[in-house]
C-alpha cells in the first residue's frame, strides 16, 4: 500500500507539473485572433488548430496545396505561435495552411504521431512540412524518420534531432537564436551528424529561446537583445526562402 500511495503521489506530482504551462502573452493573442483585421482564420479542432488562409486569392497562390503541422515546446500553450506562425498563411511568408497540434499533458513526447491525424483530415494538402519548437522539434523529427514518405520538409525550431535520419530525402532546416539559453549548443554541435548533409542552418542573432513564440520568460532562457517584431520579421524571410525549396 505503502508503494501504490508513493507511485500515486507520483504521477500526481507529475500531471500538475505538466498541466503549469508557459501561456501565450495576450495582447499578441488578441492580434492574431481578430479575423476582421486577418487574411487568414483560425479554428479549433479536438486535437490540433488550424491556421486557414482567407481572402479571394488563398485557394490560387502558389503554395495553396502546402501544409505545416506543428509540435508545440514542453508545456507551452499551442496558441502561444498564433502570432507568428500566423505569417505562413496571411500572405507575409506565404499562404499555406498551418496545424499545431495538442499534445497530451503538453509534452509533445506523448504525441509523436498526431500529425497522422492533421494529414488524415486534411487530403486536399499534397505537401507537407512537419516542425517544432523545443521538445515538440525532436518529436517532429522522430515523426519525420518514421514516416518519411509524407514528409517534404522538416523545420527544427530552437531543437535537434536525436536520432539519425541522414539518409532521408527530405529537406531539413535548423532555426534558432544565437541567444538561445534552453538549446545547448553541445547538443546542437552532436547532434548535427544526425541530419542530412544538405541541412540548412539558420541563426538569428538577439534571439533567445522563447521567441519562436510569445509566452513571456522561459526559465534558463537568456535575455535577448533584439525585439520580438525584429525576430517576427527574420523569421518572415526564413520562411519565405524555405518554401520555396
Amino acid at each position: 500500500m505503502a508503494v501504490l500511495g508513493l507511485i500515486g503521489v507520483v504521477v500526481i506530482g507529475f500531471i500538475v507539473w505538466a498541466n503549469w504551462i508557459y501561456q501565450a502573452e495576450p495582447e499578441k493573442l488578441l492580434i492574431a485572433s481578430d479575423e476582421t483585421k486577418n487574411d487568414f482564420r483560425i479554428s479549433e479542432k479536438t486535437d490540433y488548430w488550424e491556421i486557414t488562409p482567407t481572402g479571394s486569392d488563398a485557394q490560387s497562390t502558389k503554395y495553396n496545396d502546402t501544409g505545416l503541422i506543428f509540435y508545440p515546446g514542453a508545456k507551452v500553450e499551442p496558441k502561444a505561435y498564433f502570432y507568428k506562425l500566423s505569417d505562413l498563411s496571411n500572405g507575409q511568408a506565404g499562404k499555406i495552411k498551418v496545424f499545431i497540434t495538442k499534445p497530451t499533458l503538453n509534452l509533445a513526447v506523448f504525441g509523436i504521431n498526431q500529425a497522422d491525424k492533421v494529414i488524415q483530415d486534411h487530403p486536399e494538402v499534397k505537401k507537407w512540412i512537419i516542425g517544432g519548437h523545443s521538445l515538440g522539434g525532436a518529436m517532429s523529427c522522430e515523426y519525420a524518420r518514421n514516416h518519411a514518405e509524407k514528409v517534404s520538409q522538416l523545420w527544427l525550431f530552437g531543437s535537434y534531432c536525436g536520432s539519425d535520419i541522414s539518409n532521408l530525402n527530405i529537406n531539413v532546416s535548423l532555426i534558432h537564436g544565437a541567444l538561445d539559453g534552453v538549446l545547448s549548443p553541445q547538443k546542437l554541435a552532436e547532434n548535427r551528424k544526425n541530419l542530412p548533409p544538405t541541412a540548412s542552418d539558420f541563426q538569428i542573432e538577439g534571439m533567445n529561446h522563447a521567441q519562436v513564440g510569445n509566452y513571456g520568460t522561459q526559465s534558463g532562457d537568456n535575455e535577448p537583445t533584439k525585439n520580438d517584431e525584429d525576430v517576427r520579421n527574420e523569421m518572415i524571410k526564413i520562411f519565405s526562402q524555405l518554401l520555396s525549396k
